[in-house]
């Protein structure tokens, strides 16, 4: 539903089932932003924001969380937008195009 949403309103979207999946996707195309929960199976999202900084660096990553966030040690999360859950739609929208060149970029 999310990913119809950003497609609604101009981003071009790619799905992953999970963090392992946008991990290969991420290593073999380029994508200008990530968006993912933090609380994931297997690989979190502050694991693939690590991943990202070190080999995908230009990637903004944009983490979603419906608690805590979990990743507060982590160097990299500086480079990260954290959304809180639940979110509305205009202000995920709003993180998204804050510091890009907005939809579809």
């Amino acid at each position: 539903m999310l990913g119809a949403a950003l497609e609604s309103a101009g981003f071009e979207v790619t799905t992953a089932l999970d963090a392992k999946s946008a991990l290969q996707l991420c290593s073999a195309r380029h994508f200008d932003t990530v968006l993912c929960d933090v609380n994931m199976p297997k690989v979190t999202g502050c694991e693939l924001a690590r991943w990202m900084a070190r080999h995908r660096p230009a990637v903004r990553m944009v983490l979603m969380s419906g608690s805590e966030v979990s990743c507060h040690e982590c160097p990299y999360l500086p480079k990260c937008v954290l959304i809180g859950k639940p979110f509305r739609l205009h202000d995920l929208l709003d993180s998204l195009t804050r510091r890009s060149h907005g939809p579809g970029s």
